[in-house]
């Protein structure tokens, strides 16, 4: 036992030192704590006709905002409507809350006697499925109900490394989210095997930021690398492990 302890503690001095969380070079003081959003508009929005996200990849398209009414993709080079899955080339699609929140509300709105199973296949505005909103949608509700960043995190299973860099970051008290985000991809998309990286609109960050980006899936919660740019935020994703993503940022040191 005193082994294990003795081990615990060494991993956390170790994990102190690395750069699991993008921060400035020198940084010291005691940080603010950070506040919860109140609602969604708090959250970096999908601006009409402007990307939120892109990517230099020039062989996987990034779709944010190409999508027509009923949930259709726009396929590039012509007007014609099709399921991300139907796109014949390699797209990656994200859909932020500004997205998946109202695109429900109006599925809701029309089908008012619809279970929540009936609707989940339903496809929506946002170009997702009524059941893969509800996922971010419901990340959102747990973020908004938790007290503190750290008490949100807790809702999720880490591993024992992830574990560590909560603890390193003080229980994430300093931390508060700036997006929320469902990240697919076609199966094209899949078949390419390769890491994209992906470069999101973050408001008030500056280059040297603290921040942090967690992945969710499965009731499972993992960091993964990121850095922090003038008024952005960027990490690798593959297409083979998406799901919900979560950016962090740290508040003003």
């Amino acid at each position: 036992m005193k082994k294990k302890m003795l081990s615990l503690a060494l991993a956390a001095a170790l994990l102190a030192g690395a750069t699991v969380p993008a921060m400035a070079a020198g940084s010291a003081g005691t940080a603010n704590n950070a506040v919860l959003p109140a609602t969604e508009n708090s959250f970096v929005a999908s601006p009409a006709g402007g990307q939120d996200a892109r990517s230099d990849d020039e062989e996987i398209e990034i779709v944010t905002d190409n999508v027509v009414t009923g949930g259709y993709i726009r396929q590039r080079g012509t007007a014609e409507p099709r399921p991300l899955e139907q796109i014949d080339y390699p797209v990656i699609k994200i859909t932020t809350l500004a997205m998946s929140a109202p695109s429900n509300d109006k599925i809701d709105a029309a089908n008012p006697g619809a279970t929540g199973d009936q609707k989940a296949g339903m496809m929506t505005e946002s170009g997702l499925t009524y059941g893969k909103n509800d996922t971010v949608n419901e990340t959102a509700d747990r973020y908004y109900a938790a007290e503190s960043t750290g008490d949100f995190v807790d809702n999720y299973s880490l591993s024992f490394f992830d574990n560590l860099v909560t603890v390193v970051e003080g229980n994430l008290k300093n931390y508060s989210a700036v997006q929320i985000a469902d990240i697919s991809a076609n199966s094209l998309a899949l078949g390419t095997g390769k890491d994209v990286r992906l470069t999101f609109s973050a408001p008030g960050v500056k280059t040297g930021s603290r921040v942090m980006v967690a992945r969710i899936r499965n009731g499972s919660m993992e960091f993964i690398p990121s850095t922090a740019g003038s008024g952005t935020i960027s990490f690798d994703v593959h297409p083979s492990s998406l799901g919900t993503f979560v950016l962090l940022v740290r508040g003003e040191q």
